[in-house]
């Protein structure tokens, strides 16, 4: 039934796509509950999946003003590690030049929860990870558990050298977890993960694991995250054995960005061998059973009432179709916060004393209203793409967008993320109502081809 809509609005002015998708809501959730699908299921799919279709419309024609959520959220718990890794933010040597702009600090509930309730009716999927270790913050198995209320694949990238609580991580409905272990030793280990407990990291993996056994569920799914430099690459298989023995899902020997600058010693191994899965992948992993919730955060019931036409009027001037224009997918796709609830476009870290703007907004619970992803660096940024100049404001710094060399093709919240969600949220909980799934092959190819 999807598909009926990829098929119909590619034609349409925005503000007819805006009164269909409306409409379509409608249809799209009354199907489902006729189908047999649970109430929580159908609004979250449904605003989740328009959700999709609004942004991949808006993004192909350089839309400024986005009446589109962003589809991925990155979230840092903590701003802070007590590691001090080459070419990281909180290494030795960016610690004593004091030169980025990354005030330590534990992410609150509070400002977590508001954030929540504005955007994650609509997305897909959250990253808990940026620059910060995520398990410094005690609150932070709360805040998947919530994440996991708002139907959003979690995952979560972590150096593990840290105290946790296996069944606790098990519980929460965490997805899939990353652990940074290079080395297969304690002594290559240490080379690069500067302050790491290599014992610690393994002993943590096994506990998660024996933790997944003993509840009976699959979840998280674990990557073991092998950065691969001169030093390191020769235990590439030995850390491979070591990881099927501990029952670590897959392994990852991924190319790092060069690091030199921070240790002349630390050189990167080029072409490392990639991915490697080492038990089956398993695409009926745990969804948390709508019993387990009473209901879903009110947020849902808000984003649903008020459907999409009504942005109509907020969004419709200042949009001009540029198909062709220079994009960056970042500005239409993620949304990035810190532990203070700073909003920033990319996971690029500021920088203290720049002459570019780096913190598009600001997340404050006091304030309601507040448009986050169409704040005036937002537009500004969408608008020099689009537009080849930013918005006239000679009383505000240029965002950092308009000299950033970077990639601007891909991103974390890519559209593969995406393709990844619908397949396994309709493969699973299909199995539940034994009916056919939802999104056929073309309606999952139109969501995430975005070019």
């Amino acid at each position: 039934m999807v598909i009926d809509l990829s098929e119909s609005i590619s034609g349409l002015q925005f503000g007819d796509l805006l009164c269909k998708l409306n409409i379509y809501k409608n249809e799209l959730s009354s199907f489902l509950i006729e189908s047999g699908y649970h109430p929580h299921y159908v609004r979250a799919i449904t605003l989740k999946t328009l959700n999709s279709f609004l942004c991949r419309y808006q993004y192909q024609r350089r839309h400024t003003y986005l009446a589109a959520r962003p589809l991925g959220l990155i979230v840092d718990p903590s701003n802070s590690c007590h590691l001090k890794c080459p070419g990281c933010i909180h290494s030795e040597i960016l610690r004593k030049t004091d030169s980025v702009d990354w005030p330590s600090g534990l992410l609150d509930q509070t400002i977590f929860s508001h954030f929540m309730a504005e955007f994650a009716p609509y997305a897909m999927f959250c990253l808990f990870f940026n620059w910060g270790e995520p398990f410094l913050n005690k609150n932070f198995y709360r805040f998947i558990r919530q994440a996991k209320e708002y139907y959003l694949y979690t995952v979560v990238s972590s150096n593990l050298s840290v105290s946790i609580d296996a069944e606790e991580i098990v519980r929460s409905g965490l997805d899939y977890l990353t652990v940074s272990l290079d080395g297969a030793t304690a002594v290559t280990y240490q080379r690069y993960r500067r302050g790491g407990d290599f014992e610690l990291v393994v002993e943590n993996i096994r506990n998660i694991v024996a933790a997944k056994k003993r509840l009976g569920i699959s979840t998280p799914n674990i990557c073991w995250q092998f950065l691969t430099f001169q030093h390191n690459c020769r235990e590439m298989e030995k850390a491979e054995a070591l990881a099927c023995k501990l029952g670590v899902n897959e392994i990852n020997f991924a190319q790092p960005y060069d690091v030199s600058w921070g240790d002349p010693g630390i050189k990167v191994f080029q072409s490392p061998p990639g991915r490697k899965l080492l038990t089956p992948e398993n695409v009926k992993q745990r969804i948390v059973p709508f019993h387990e919730f009473e209901s879903l955060p009110l947020a849902f019931d808000d984003a649903f009432d008020k459907g999409f036409s009504h942005q109509l009027s907020l969004y419709k001037a200042g949009n001009i179709d540029r198909f062709d224009a220079s994009v960056c997918k970042w500005l239409y796709q993620g949304m990035i916060m810190d532990a203070h609830g700073r909003i920033f476009p990319c996971c690029y870290a500021p920088q203290k004393n720049s002459d570019y703007e780096y913190v598009f907004s600001q997340v404050d619970p006091q304030k309601t209203g507040e448009d986050h992803f169409n704040s005036e660096n937002y537009l500004r940024s969408r608008q020099f793409f689009a537009g080849g100049k930013g918005l006239e404001n000679s009383q505000r710094k240029e965002s950092y967008c308009t000299v950033c060399t970077d990639r601007k093709d891909a991103t974390n919240v890519d559209t593969e993320k995406i393709r990844r969600y619908l397949f396994y949220y309709d493969t699973c909980l299909n199995e539940q109502v034994g009916k056919e799934t939802i999104f056929d092959s073309d309606a999952i190819n139109y969501l995430t081809n975005w070019d």
